[in-house]
Parts: C-alpha cells; structure tokens; sequence
C-alpha cells in the first residue's frame, strides 16, 4: 500500500509521546545557580532568621552548603537539586528549602522540622 509506511511512523511517533517516550533529554542550564546566596526566613522566632547558601556543581551534580547567619563556609546540606527553574534542599536539621527562580533571586519556602513544621517565606539574593 502506497503511504502506509508514513502512516506507521505517524502513528509510532503519537505513541511515544503519549506514552513518554522520546529522545534523550536535553540538558538544562544550572550554572546560573552557582555561587553564594544570602536572605532571610521571614517571621522566624529564631536568634538568627539569616541564611546562606553555597551552591556548586560538578559534573552535572549540586553540592550545596546551608547555615544560619552569613557564615563564610557553611556546612553540607543533606541533600540538594538544582533545576533550571529552582531548586530544593535539605538541611542538615532535616528542613526544607523549596525555592524557584526570578533573575537574580530566588523565592520560596523554609519548613522547619521542629516546632510543628511551620513554613516560612524564604527571599535570597546572590551575592
């Protein structure tokens, strides 16, 4: 049949994207995030609502530092992942650092683990 090989590629090619299916994905822009970044949990009861964070990335993998106050080496995060949108983070206490990106700042969320898991706004710049 004149066209039916056409129509089989068509058809494979709805399939995959239905199903998820595609080429390799393509990589994304993270070294916007590399740096030092500095800001404040908002509302926070804490002897120091400042933060800072160190984000570096090695072969495609985040390293990053979180700490109170505006140390100059914070310690590791426990975990760490960095989009080109945003990123989240794990502290060292088990709190969570959800932020998204907007030019040169990052916006988002701080739980804190004790205390009920009460969530903060969170606003950093980079330094």
């Amino acid at each position: 049949m004149k066209g039916s090989g056409k129509a089989r590629v068509s058809q494979l090619v709805a399939v995959s994207m239905m199903l998820g299916i595609a080429g390799p994905a393509l990589a994304q822009d993270t070294s916007w995030a590399v740096g030092t970044w500095k800001g404040r949990v908002e509302g926070s009861r804490e002897q120091d609502p400042n933060r800072v964070m160190t984000i570096a990335i090695a072969g495609g993998i985040a390293k990053c530092g979180w700490g109170e106050g505006f140390r100059a080496n914070p310690p590791p995060a426990k975990s760490c992942t960095v989009s080109a949108t945003g990123m989240t983070l794990t502290t060292g206490a088990n709190n969570q650092v959800e932020l998204r990106r907007s030019g040169s700042t990052l916006s988002g969320t701080f739980t804190a683990t004790s205390g009920g898991g009460r969530t903060y706004n969170l606003t950093m710049k980079k330094e």
